[in-house]
């Protein structure tokens, strides 16, 4: 699977699947293991991943079937970033794990549309994003919907006591999801 940019995906069909993801730029996602697949993007620099790396990885998302664990940690995602991500969670059946932490993600509302429909993402961590009293609202309209979520980190986030009511009125609807919440 390649995209515009310079993403590009290889996969071997033999028992031990492997693939690399990688831009010219600091950072490279690999994603490997026999029958979990997991693809890490780390930054190292202060500027994360772009908004054609974002589009690319949620293209990529639309059509994957093995992917089960994206970690895109420090990647300063931008709302056309957060926008594509969402558009692929509105689709993708097999990713049960996202990690966006410390992504400085700015746009809840659109991210919040594929929690509502999202049938697989069952841990989602948003800690140390800045998330205010609003995200937190958005956030919790959407779990308060979503049967599958089993774990979600908001950790070291400014919700403050409101938007932790927020949270905790979406649990009473959903009590089978556990949330990590700490400033």
């Amino acid at each position: 699977v390649s995209t515009q940019s310079t993403w590009e995906a290889v996969v071997s069909t033999q028992s031990t699947w492997e693939a690399v993801v990688s831009t010219q730029s600091t950072w490279e996602a690999v994603v490997s293991t026999q029958s979990t697949w997991e693809a890490v993007v780390s930054t190292q620099s202060t500027w994360g991943i772009t908004d054609e790396d974002t589009k690319a990885i949620g293209e990529v998302l639309k059509v994957n079937k093995v992917l089960i664990r994206l970690r895109l940690n420090l990647s300063n995602v931008k709302n056309r970033g957060v926008r594509a991500i969402n558009e692929a969670l509105k689709v993708n059946k097999t990713l049960r794990t996202l990690e966006l932490c410390e992504s400085d993600i700015r746009n809840t509302r659109i991210f919040c549309e594929a929690l509502r429909v999202n049938a697989t993402l069952a841990n989602l961590s948003l800690n140390n994003n800045k998330l205010k009293i609003v995200d937190a609202i958005f956030i919790g309209e959407a779990i308060s919907t979503n049967k599958v979520l089993e774990l979600l980190n908001l950790e070291s986030n400014g919700i403050e006591i409101e938007g932790a009511k927020a949270i905790g009125k979406a649990l009473k609807i959903n009590a089978k999801l556990n949330v990590a919440i700490t400033e």
